[in-house]
């Protein structure tokens, strides 16, 4: 192979390792704008889920590291005509959701899925909720499981599904609220250690 040949391979490599060099900087740099924005949020007395008492000391919440690895393709595969459903929720309640799809994709090797759902009357028919639990829970992150929000274009058939944006239902902070509890089925066999860890 010819020397100026081999200079623009290596030349075409560079480009490529910094092109991702940068987006994982962009990645990273819009998670920590979107957990600035959420700790600000939960400093307004009128919107946050901490308990009164709690306000005044709160230093804002907990994650992990932003971690590229947690970003997954995940190949999505719609549920058309389900029937509401009741979910389990804290507090010893039910509330309804529709099964809408799920999300299968692989993770060092394995092979994962996660059923996604939206409310009853929601209208937002691109926006799927993915709650869910892994092995994580009760060690790093709140013990009953997180939550994800999805934004999933009508005609996609991949989505990247970013746990580092996973986050905890308010019941982590203020166990007057209801919370749907991730159903069995959402349970990961791996320790995601990306996202929100545990309040307390």
């Amino acid at each position: 192979m010819k020397l100026n040949s081999c200079i623009n391979l290596v030349a075409v490599a560079l480009i490529f390792v910094s092109g991702c060099k940068n987006s994982t900087k962009l990645d990273t740099e819009a998670a920590e704008i979107w957990r600035k924005s959420k700790n600000s949020s939960f400093l307004n007395a009128q919107t946050t889920p901490i308990p009164t008492e709690e306000l005044s000391s709160f230093a804002g919440l907990k994650y992990f590291e932003y971690d590229p690895k947690w970003v997954v393709s995940a190949k999505v595969m719609r549920v058309y005509g389900a029937l509401p459903t009741e979910m389990a929720a804290t507090q010893n309640q039910f509330e309804q959701y529709i099964k809408v799809g799920y999300l299968a994709f692989e993770f060092e090797q394995k092979s994962y899925k996660l059923d996604a759902y939206q409310s009853v009357g929601s209208i937002e028919a691109t926006k799927w909720f993915v709650p869910f639990a892994d092995l994580s829970a009760g060690v790093t992150t709140y013990e009953t499981g997180r939550y994800l929000d999805l934004d999933v274009p009508p005609n996609a058939q991949n989505i990247n599904v970013n746990f580092n944006y996973a986050y905890n239902p308010y019941c982590a902070y203020n166990s007057n609220f209801v919370c749907p509890i991730p159903p069995a089925i959402n349970f990961l066999n791996v320790m995601v250690q990306a996202g929100e860890k545990k309040y307390h």
